[in-house]
Parts: structure tokens; C-alpha cells; sequence
């Protein structure tokens, strides 16, 4: 197979994120390819350095929906805490409770995690 660092860099990242290959192999097969001992270790270095990124990207992502579904949990909760004081289903006397506390926790945790998200 004929390719420079950069594309095996690119290649060997794109098969073992999409578990095609272990990376295990990536030393095994540059040395059969022909590369030398250190474009073998700045490849390897480098693929590795990609992989952990991912990792961390994908990690972030589920963070960030996590809180996100939580926030807007939190604020309906509120919401519907406030609503139903008002309207009289919960009732606590002849006043009503406006619960901004948690809507406004559960809106800010929900757009702190709606903003992990976009970082793909």
C-alpha cells in the first residue's frame, strides 16, 4: 500500500475508530508497508493522540445530553410546580408558589449541556 504519514495517519485513525483494525497491528503493518522506525513511531504516536481526542469528543457528547435531559427535566418540574399551584391542583392555602428556581437551574444546566453537545 503507497501512502505518505499523513494519510496513513488518517487511514489507520479511520479503521481502528470504526473497529476494523486493533490498534495493536498499526506497528505491525507499517513495518511491513516499509516505513521507518521513526515514522512508525510518530504515526503510532500520532493515531493514538487521535483515538484519545475521540474518546474524549464522544464522552463530552453523552455529558452534555445527559445534562441537557436533565435541565429541561428539572425546569418542566418547576414549571408544572408553579402551574399547578396556581391553578389551584396543588394546593398550599390561598397563595401560590413560583418555583423560578428551578426552572431557571434546570434551563441553564440544559443549554450548559446543549452546548457539550454541539462541540462534535
Amino acid at each position: 500500500m503507497e501512502y505518505t504519514k499523513a494519510t496513513a495517519i488518517d487511514y489507520f485513525f479511520s479503521k481502528i475508530d470504526a473497529k476494523e483494525m486493533e490498534f495493536s497491528s498499526v506497528r505491525k503493518t507499517l513495518e511491513r508497508d516499509g516505513f521507518g522506525k521513526d515514522d512508525i513511531n510518530t504515526i503510532v504516536r500520532q493515531v493514538d493522540k487521535q483515538l484519545i481526542k475521540a474518546e474524549e469528543l464522544r464522552a463530552s457528547y453523552a455529558l452534555g445530553k445527559n445534562l441537557f435531559y436533565g435541565g429541561l427535566f428539572l425546569a418542566v418540574a418547576g414549571a408544572l410546580l408553579t402551574i399547578g399551584t396556581y391553578t389551584g391542583i396543588i394546593n398550599i392555602g390561598n397563595r401560590f408558589l413560583i418555583a423560578y428556581g428551578p426552572i431557571a437551574a434546570g434551563l441553564i444546566t440544559a443549554l450548559t449541556g446543549k452546548a457539550k453537545m454541539n462541540r462534535l
